[in-house]
Parts: structure tokens; C-alpha cells; sequence
């Protein structure tokens, strides 16, 4: 049973970070080059900052869960 639910809750995490990591390639670079609003766009590179910087722990984990 433990095997079984390890098992699951490794596909998920990755299920969960291979979404993730595509939207931080190429999403938020495909929309920092081409914002919706270019009058906006000075407002745009603060929040793509702040993706980036939530994105290092839950990439760190996600590595770190992956090594076990």
C-alpha cells in the first residue's frame, strides 16, 4: 500500500510541475515580449519578477522530491 501511494503522489507532483515549468519557458516570456497593453507593459515586469521568484521553491522541491 505505502509503494502504491508513493508511487501516486510522485506522478502527481510531476503531473503538477510539467505545467508549470512550460508557462515559465515559454508563457511569461512570450508575454513579456508581447504584453496585451504595451502602455501597461512597465507594470508587467514586476509581476513576471514575482512569477519567477515564487516558481524557485516549488521547483526546488520538485527536484528535491523527484532525487528521493
Amino acid at each position: 500500500m505505502k509503494r502504491g501511494s508513493t508511487l501516486f503522489l510522485k506522478t502527481t507532483v510531476i503531473l503538477m510541475g510539467l505545467p508549470v515549468l512550460a508557462i515559465c519557458i515559454y508563457g511569461i516570456v512570450y508575454l513579456a515580449n508581447n504584453p496585451a497593453n504595451p502602455d501597461y507593459a512597465h507594470i508587467l515586469y514586476p509581476i513576471i519578477a514575482g512569477v519567477y521568484v515564487s516558481v524557485i521553491p516549488f521547483s526546488s522541491h520538485y527536484i528535491n522530491h523527484l532525487s528521493y
